[in-house]
């Protein structure tokens, strides 16, 4: 007769054994609560439970149906963010720190487009593609009309009303929180064509949290966004519906 060891989990119940007192855990108390028209029973746990109840609600039941979908993207994040315990910088900073480096990058390597089988105006014009399209994922984060901007020594995301209004002599900071401005700040719009530059690693950091993002969630949508390009650009018919 073959033994089985079981580690790291234990059944519950099973036909032979009843529900250990363990497995039920204890309550503190019970309140119950109200929220909006509806009444709940709040289970009060004793200690420090290792499991949270969150409860939404809205008037309208689309609009709960968006909140329950956003809570469950968070959650996701959360779970990937566990998994991989790396950040990126948010707030568009990645975004527009990485089209800097890859555009100061791509001028050193033109002397490989041969090995590719291309000429350098191809590799240019496929950087630039690829660059401006990092760059407005970093604005379509501007809700206020506002401008996007890029600092020209770190490479980060920055946000004004306008260009003039980036001054030197008043404490900013970038979107993600790291960078604060000083007297040697310069900027440029975000999609435009800027001096190149290599970003450098910050000296200075701001006071405040920084802004992360998910560094697997960032790196599966960038892996997406490509496997989709590659994809359009291999097909040779579209259908383009004009109703």
């Amino acid at each position: 007769m073959a033994s089985w060891s079981w580690r790291g989990a234990q059944a519950m119940a099973t036909l032979h054994t009843p529900v250990p007192s363990e497995a039920y855990g204890q309550v503190a108390a019970l309140r119950r609560d109200r929220f909006g028209s509806r009444s709940m029973l709040h289970l009060i746990p004793c200690g420090s439970p290792v499991v949270s109840t969150m409860v939404l609600c809205h008037r309208n039941e689309t609009m709960l149906n968006e909140l329950k979908l956003a809570c469950e993207r968070a959650m996701h994040v959360l779970r990937l963010t566990l998994k991989e315990p790396y950040a990126l910088l948010g707030a568009g900073c990645t975004e527009a720190h990485l089209a800097a480096y890859v555009r100061h990058m791509s001028q050193k390597t033109l002397g490989a487009s041969a090995a590719l089988g291309c000429n350098p105006s191809d590799i240019l014009q496929v950087t630039d593609a690829f660059c401006q399209s990092l760059e407005t994922v970093a604005m379509a984060l501007q809700h206020n009309g506002g401008h996007s901007l890029i600092d020209l020594m770190y490479g980060h995301h920055w946000t004004s009303p306008s260009a003039e209004d980036m001054r030197t002599d008043t404490p900013q900071s970038c979107g993600c929180g790291l960078i604060s401005n000083s007297a040697a700040s310069q900027w440029a719009h975000l999609n435009t064509r800027y001096p190149d530059f290599c970003p450098v690693p910050p000296t200075n950091s701001a006071s405040h949290i920084c802004v992360l993002d998910s560094f697997l969630a960032k790196v599966n949508a960038l892996n997406v966004a490509i496997e989709m390009a590659n994809l359009l650009l291999e097909i040779k018919y579209s259908i383009r519906d004009v109703n």
